[in-house]
């Protein structure tokens, strides 16, 4: 049940984010966050252009059952064709645990700013997960790096958590717990 508010709570805040996007209908992206490195729903404001598509997706439809003895992955597929993975080293959990990731898409002209809804909420890891992201998911032909946000449900913002080069053509990003985060491509814009 626990789960089912919280898919209900993240839904209700991403409608009320959309909405105020297309109320505002502003037509830039930030590049950047506040001084102090975070983002408040006002940023929110700023990211939108009227053309702007919301997609929410459910990593491979569902539930995936991670050990502690074999860990695994967690597969993501994003509305352009391009993947993530979520993998799980052994002994990273200490318990069975079923894993799910809801994936929103704001995608607007020249990018696709990626929110991520990893459950359980609150799952911290006793090694680190590493989420790899195929860098086209952000949909810019010219990304050099990703600016990496926590959801702080304590400050209300978005706090930057890192920034992640694209090598490859992926964007590897180091998991140490389970909330909400958010990705937002830089250098191409």
């Amino acid at each position: 049940m626990d789960k089912r508010k919280g898919i209900i709570a993240g839904a209700i805040l991403t409608s009320f984010i959309l909405s105020l996007l297309i109320i505002m209908g502003c037509s830039d992206l930030p590049n950047k966050p506040e001084s102090d490195g975070t983002f408040t729903i006002a940023d929110f404001e700023k990211i939108a252009s009227r053309d702007a598509r919301l997609d929410n997706l459910e990593a491979d439809n569902g539930v995936v059952n991670i050990s502690p003895i074999n860990g695994g992955t967690v597969p993501v597929a994003f509305s352009d064709g391009s993947t993530a993975s979520l993998n799980i080293p052994a002994n990273a959990v200490r318990t069975d645990v079923e894993i799910s990731i809801e994936v929103t898409e704001f995608v607007f002209r020249d990018r696709a700013i990626l929110q991520f809804d990893f459950q359980p909420d609150g799952l911290v890891f006793n090694k680190e997960a590493v989420f790899t992201i195929d860098a086209s998911a952000f949909r810019d032909a010219d990304i050099k790096y990703v600016d990496w946000y926590y959801y702080n449900p304590e400050s209300g913002k978005w706090e930057l958590a890192g920034q992640y080069r694209v090598v490859n053509g992926e964007v590897r990003i180091l998991m140490p717990h389970f909330s909400k985060w958010m990705g937002i491509s830089q250098g191409g814009q």
